[in-house]
């Protein structure tokens, strides 16, 4: 199994780190590349570019498998015309459980009601289902 993130909370000095590792495995390698991070985080990570037709590169965390392994065969997956250097099944995926602003709402309101009506106190609900983006707003 592999998670693979466009962004990466992992730092250096205060520095994020995932672009650093970007800019310095595509000045030194034109190919595609990758490096462990694993003195940097939990578990098996690492920092990859999957296709030589693009400059960005993704973290990626592996569990339960041979992390150089992993990544070949996600290499072998970047090379969609459409995604390019992304792994495509993942983009696809993606695209196909992705819900609008207006199906996200609808169902947010239908489960309240039904946590509501199973006896979930409104004042949990605010806790459990508030949106962190408008809590961090509102204090500003």
């Amino acid at each position: 199994m592999a998670a693979v993130a466009k962004r990466s909370s992992l730092a250096a000095d205060g520095l994020p780190l995932g672009p650093a590792l970007q800019r310095l495995g595509n000045h030194a390698n034109h190919g595609a590349w990758w490096t462990p991070l694993a003195a940097k985080s939990q578990g098996r990570a690492a920092v990859a570019r999957l296709n030589t037709a693009v400059d960005w590169a993704f973290r990626i965390d592996v569990a339960g498998a041979d992390s150089l392994a992993t990544v070949a065969a996600l290499m072998h997956y970047a090379r969609d015309a459409v995604y390019p250097g992304y792994p495509y099944p993942l983009a696809h995926a993606h695209n196909r459980v992705i819900l609008d602003r207006d199906t996200g709402a609808g169902l947010t309101q239908a489960l309240q009601v039904e946590a509501l009506e199973a006896g979930l106190a409104p004042a949990a609900w605010e806790v459990l289902f508030s949106d962190y983006h408008q809590v961090l707003d509102r204090s500003v």
